[in-house]
């Protein structure tokens, strides 16, 4: 990288640039997850990767730096592929081999957009990251309005293009915290202007996004706005203990008398769960997981094992533990080294105003500990996309700034 990145300008419009191009096309393809390919879940944003990296091992694209988080996540695919090697090796594995690769191909899979997204926004990140942020947000307002429409006329667990409910909400905190990330460099100067401009994009997403029922979701827009808030300058320089005493159970009535008017279905969901009930079997599989956790910690039982030695057809729904149980403890470690490395950089770097985004970066993987704790983020491909911003912003602010 040489020079200064100096963020969105004119010969962005009037001249052609492959990445740009190709970022510009995986923001308009990403909510599009709902294709089966070879029994693997697949979505359109998918051929975006492929083609990239097909110009990147033919040297029409280049890979310039490797910036942070980079280590912690190859060590954690290391650790997956050594627990898949001692499966195989076993003498007294009960898995299967197929679901094995069938799960190292999902992973891989979501991976490629870790690397991939590190490539397309380097050599000018500022203004590449704006520019994938404003073609999200134009595209998630669209389905949005899209999905607000089927909520208001009875549609049950609103799912968009991705036909699963707890996708979608992921990804509409995704478009949410994109939004944040250009709202502070909007060309309006007025506050009066930007407040309209905010409510009307926030009314169709937070309409869809309490309309899919997730009640991860919910949780994930609680922590993210948690940590969006407390990142925010004018905040800190006022914050102290009483503040904080305040904010969480503010946040926590308005969000309590929202989702009761927004979407009553979502708490009768809730009382279900802190009843023991409609969790899906999660609470059970999670306690037989512990159990081959303590009889398997280095190795695991090998990625993509743990529904044959928990006995269930589901998967555990949690991400931590699943690393663990499949790649050991190493393995659920690491992962919980990628969230804290990323999180840590986003409040460091939160109080620098050139440094794009931290807070709204940093506030989504906070979001993500929610989906983490009810799903297996690591086949999220909004949750590598982020690592990868967060990563590249960092090194683009040590490269320019330091």
């Amino acid at each position: 990288m040489t020079g200064k990145d100096t963020g969105p300008s004119l010969p962005l419009i009037i001249r052609f640039d492959l990445e740009e191009f190709l970022l510009i096309c995986l923001a308009i393809l990403l909510p599009w997850q709902s294709f089966r390919f070879a029994g693997l879940n697949t979505g359109l944003a998918d051929i975006i990767v492929f083609i990239s990296v097909f110009l990147l091992l033919f040297g029409a694209l280049k890979l310039r730096y490797i910036p942070s988080l980079t280590r912690e996540v190859f060590g954690l695919l290391i650790a997956i592929l050594l627990s898949f090697i001692y499966f195989l090796l076993s003498a007294n594995n009960r898995g299967s081999i197929t679901t094995g690769l069938v799960d190292l191909t999902k992973l891989f899979a979501s991976v490629a957009y870790f690397g991939i997204t590190i490539v397309l926004l380097q050599n000018n990140v500022k203004k590449r990251i704006h520019l994938f942020a404003s073609w999200t947000v134009v595209i998630g307002l669209l389905i949005s309005i899209w999905t607000t429409v089927n909520a208001l006329t009875g549609e049950y667990r609103v799912s968009g293009p991705f036909n699963n409910p707890n996708l979608y909400a992921d990804y509409l905190i995704f478009t949410l915290f994109m939004f944040c990330i250009i709202l502070d460099d909007f060309p309006v100067s007025n506050r009066y202007t930007k407040a309209f401009l905010s409510i009307g994009f926030l009314f169709p997403i937070t309409i869809s996004l309490f309309a899919t029922e997730s009640r991860a979701g919910l949780g994930a827009l609680f922590l993210g706005i948690l940590f969006y808030v407390s990142m925010n300058q004018e905040f800190q320089k006022k914050l102290n203990l009483s503040h904080i005493f305040t904010l969480v159970p503010g946040l926590v009535f308005i969000m309590y008398h929202a989702t009761r008017y927004l979407s009553p279905g979502t708490i009768s969901r809730f009382q279900l769960v802190l009843a023991g009930e409609d969790t899906g079997g999660r609470f059970t599989r999670w306690r037989s997981a512990v159990e081959v956790l303590v009889n398997s910690p280095i190795f695991g039982v090998g990625w993509g094992q743990h529904q044959e030695y928990v006995g269930s057809f589901y998967e555990l729904h949690n991400t931590v533990l699943q690393v663990s149980v499949d790649a050991g403890i190493v393995g659920g470690l690491l992962f919980i080294a990628i969230l804290i490395r990323g999180i840590r950089s986003s409040i460091q770097w939160s109080g620098r105003p050139t440094y794009v985004g931290s807070a709204a970066m940093g506030s989504f993987l906070t979001a993500s500990i929610s989906f983490s704790i009810f799903h297996n983020t690591l086949n999220f491909r909004t949750f590598w996309i982020v690592l990868a911003m967060i990563g590249s912003a960092e090194l683009y602010y040590y490269k320019n700034h330091v």
